[in-house]
């Protein structure tokens, strides 16, 4: 038989996430990860936790040590690169039996509800971590969110999933903020394209997701399929400028000039073309931004916005 359990095993650190069951209890479930060097290490490792009850999980314990000789464990998937990836990922197959009505034993990860600005469902997360990571804010953030009934971006509105969630829900009207806001459309340079009538509208029109949309629009650096936004009548944060009024002095970090350009854009190729740097030119001109109010180099070069 190829691939015996016995054989598979974790390469450089790499993770995988497991599957316990038992054909006597074939409701039950249990998903893990693990980075031991041979995978099978850590189903010995159950069996040695479950005896000296080293968690709060008893009913896990429990059932480890009534069906021992009959729990199987199924790689789910393997070559997982870091903790937090394999977390998120086991968070995933977690959330999957849930729905599937299993009786999941893990105790670790609460799934998550989103809704959009209207009440309408939004997205599924399987944890906090990946609803966090989506909308690239901290875990706490999402965890205040649920807590204390706040919206994040001041659009989204999250609630603990179970079997029973609701697809919709009432919307304060009182509190959708900058819902019906205008949206002011620029391009990757800064110049003025268009004015939407709100940000859904420009979403639905230019095909972006509502939650890069978001992200946008709390800071006028990120771009969504190459262009900023900003909501009509905010203004841009203190260390962002607006692309079409920015020029730019480069310096080696002996203080030398090597360039003046005559905008962050033109700067940024200059760095690619030289063979500087792999990253697209949105990152490179949002970076230069950033770093010349931090007075810190970048690339091995200062710059100096004016």
């Amino acid at each position: 038989m190829e691939n015996k359990l016995e054989t598979i095993k974790n390469e450089n650190g790499e993770y995988s996430v497991y599957l316990l069951t038992c054909k006597d209890t074939p409701e039950t479930v249990y998903v893990g990860i693990t980075n031991s060097n041979y995978v099978i290490q850590r189903l010995f490792k159950h069996f040695e936790e479950s005896v000296n009850n080293t968690s709060k999980n008893e009913e896990k314990h429990k059932w480890v040590l009534d069906n021992w000789r009959n729990i199987e464990m199924t790689i789910l998937e393997s070559g997982i690169k870091n903790s937090e990836e394999a977390r998120i990922k086991e968070a995933q197959y977690v959330f999957k039996y849930k729905k599937l009505e299993k009786k999941v034993l893990n105790m670790t990860y609460v799934a998550l509800r989103c809704f959009d600005s209207d009440g309408n469902l939004y997205k599924d997360y399987a944890s906090y971590a990946e609803a966090a990571k989506d909308f690239d804010v901290l875990p706490s953030r999402i965890m205040q969110c649920v807590t204390s009934n706040l919206k994040l971006l001041k659009e989204y509105t999250f609630i603990k999933w179970t079997k029973d969630s609701p697809e919709k829900i009432e919307v304060n009207k009182h509190n959708k903020n900058t819902i019906s806001t205008p949206v002011l459309q620029y391009s990757s340079d800064g110049y003025f394209i268009k004015e939407w009538k709100t940000a859904l509208d420009a979403c639905q029109k230019l095909f972006i997701d509502r939650s890069r949309m978001s992200k946008c629009l709390k800071d006028f650096s990120k771009t969504a399929k190459d262009f900023h936004f900003l909501y009509k009548g905010r203004t841009i944060d203190t260390y962002i400028y607006p692309y079409d009024k920015i020029k730019v002095i480069m310096y080696d970090l002996d203080g030398n000039e090597l360039g003046k350009f005559k905008s962050v854009k033109a700067c940024a190729q200059v760095l690619i073309d030289e063979g500087l740097t792999n990253a697209n030119i949105s990152n490179v001109r949002s970076s230069i931004t950033k770093i010349s109010k931090q007075n810190k180099p970048y690339l091995n070069r200062i710059f100096t916005v004016y």
